[in-house]
């Protein structure tokens, strides 16, 4: 198999790419930095797919392909806040790649969303028909990026095969600073309290970067031209979270309590039903919470120990 991977440095793309590698697929990584490498089997190209003057040049440089893994995506950033931004790489750039795919003749195409489209969630569980209340311009241009896969697949049912993947809150070796579980664990490994906001009882689920490229793998080879939400096995208060992972650190002196400050998703439940995802793709989460978490304990204890496949200039 010979396949593309945008957004190939970033978490998923990472553990991605390496795990086309161990499989022994040829890997085209498309990026947008510059990056080093060893692996011969890997081939990077560097282009920006918003910009269609571009897009012949990255066509050729490319070739054929067996299928595409669209994982690149602009994240939440505080210091972007213009909508035109997300939309451009999130939106655009994902219409830009699915003309792409056709001429590369790529036989499916993976996309990646998120479950931020559904807003605050309102049933219980989440499913893949829960009303869509985009509340962000990343969850409006991610749910744009659906809906371009939505009319390509529409125009051209069979060629490329399209399954959209929809998933929480991923984390393992690589995830960048800025959201929960780094912090949580960072400031335990410090030594420093944790604390939950309002009552800590709501909900999040935590998917392991090894669940994702599991659910890649499987819509790669299903070829479903459907969506599916895809996450952990469990669900968890932030307040039983924080216990946990002040139990899964013994050495530290930490203590996790509560704040008196409400938590402005106060009653958010994150609990989502993967029936779908089961019946269809074959897709059951193997990592538990506790394996999860100390497993990227130990990655943040000595983080020299991943070795990505790429590593920056």
């Amino acid at each position: 198999m010979r396949v593309l991977v945008t957004g190939g440095t970033g978490l998923i793309g990472t553990h991605l790419v390496q795990r086309l590698r161990a499989l022994n697929w040829q890997v085209v990584c498309l990026v947008r930095k510059e990056v080093r490498w060893e692996d011969p089997e890997i081939q990077v190209v560097y282009a920006d797919l918003a910009d269609p003057a571009a897009l012949e040049q990255v066509r050729t440089a490319i070739g054929p392909v067996d299928g595409v893994f669209h994982v690149g995506a602009l994240l939440p950033d505080p210091a972007i806040p213009e909508a035109s931004a997300y939309m451009q790489v999130n939106g655009t750039a994902t219409r830009h790649l699915l003309e792409m795919a056709r001429a590369l003749q790529a036989r499916f195409f993976v996309h990646f969303s998120t479950t931020a489209v559904y807003g605050i969630p309102r049933l219980r569980p989440v499913d893949e028909h829960h009303p869509l209340d985009p509340q962000t311009a990343y969850a409006k241009s991610k749910l744009c990026g659906e809906f371009h896969c939505r009319i390509a697949q529409y125009e051209q049912p069979t060629d490329p095969v399209i399954t959209i993947l929809r998933i929480p809150s991923p984390y393992g070796a690589g995830l960048r600073q800025g959201s929960i579980l780094p912090f949580f664990i960072g400031q335990v490994l410090q030594g420093k309290e944790i604390h939950w906001f309002g009552s800590g009882s709501r909900t999040q689920n935590f998917i392991h970067i090894d669940d994702v490229v599991q659910a890649c793998l499987l819509a790669a080879r299903s070829r479903q031209p459907d969506l599916f939400l895809v996450g952990g096995p469990d669900s968890i208060p932030m307040k039983q979270l924080a216990e946990k992972i002040i139990a899964l650190i013994p050495d530290s002196p930490s203590r996790a309590t509560a704040v008196d400050r409400p938590d402005p998703q106060e009653g958010y439940a994150w609990e989502l039903n993967l029936a779908h995802g089961q019946r269809q793709l074959g897709y059951r989460p193997l990592i538990t919470l506790d394996e999860g978490l100390r497993d990227y304990i130990a990655y943040l204890r000595h983080p020299a120990g991943f070795r990505p496949w790429w590593s920056r200039s």
